[in-house]
C-alpha cells in the first residue's frame, strides 16, 4: 500500500483497540477500495497491500493484542461484506422488479395490438362478405 493511503488510515496502538476504532479503520480501508474500483484500479492488489500494511502495523504487538485486533478486524470486514451483499441483493431485487414490470407492460401492449389487429381483421372480413 502506498504511504499516501496509510496516512489516511488511523494507525492503532495496542492500548487503543476497541470495536468502534476497528470499525472506523475498516471503513477507511473499504472507502479506499471503493474509490480504487471507481477509478478502475486493481482492487485486489490494493486489498493485498492493505493486508500487508495491517500485518506490518501489528508485527511488533504482543500476541494478545494482535489476536484481539485480528478478531475485531475480521468481524468488521465480515460485517462490511454482509452489508455490501445485502445492498447488492436489494439492487438486484429492484432491477428484477423493474424488468418484470417492463415485461408485463410489453406483454399488455402486445395483447392490445393483437386484439386490435384481430378485430380489424374480423371487421374487414365481415365487410368483404357483406359487400
Amino acid at each position: 500500500m502506498s504511504s499516501m493511503l496509510l496516512e489516511k488510515v488511523p494507525l492503532f496502538r495496542p492500548e487503543h483497540i476497541d470495536r468502534q476504532a476497528v470499525r472506523a479503520f475498516v471503513g477507511e480501508y473499504t472507502e479506499q477500495l471503493q474509490a480504487a474500483s471507481a477509478r478502475g484500479d486493481n482492487v485486489h492488489q490494493l486489498a493485498l497491500d492493505q493486508q500487508d500494511a495491517v500485518d506490518a502495523m501489528t508485527a511488533n504487538w504482543g500476541e494478545e493484542d494482535r489476536l484481539l485486533f485480528s478478531r475485531l478486524y475480521i468481524e468488521e470486514l465480515n460485517a462490511y461484506a454482509d452489508t455490501a451483499t445485502d445492498q447488492a441483493n436489494a439492487m438486484n431485487a429492484q432491477a428484477t422488479r423493474i424488468n418484470v414490470q417492463a415485461a408485463q407492460d410489453a406483454s399488455n401492449v402486445a395483447t392490445w395490438i393483437s386484439l386490435i389487429v384481430f378485430f380489424g381483421f374480423v371487421f374487414f372480413m365481415i365487410k368483404l362478405f357483406k359487400g
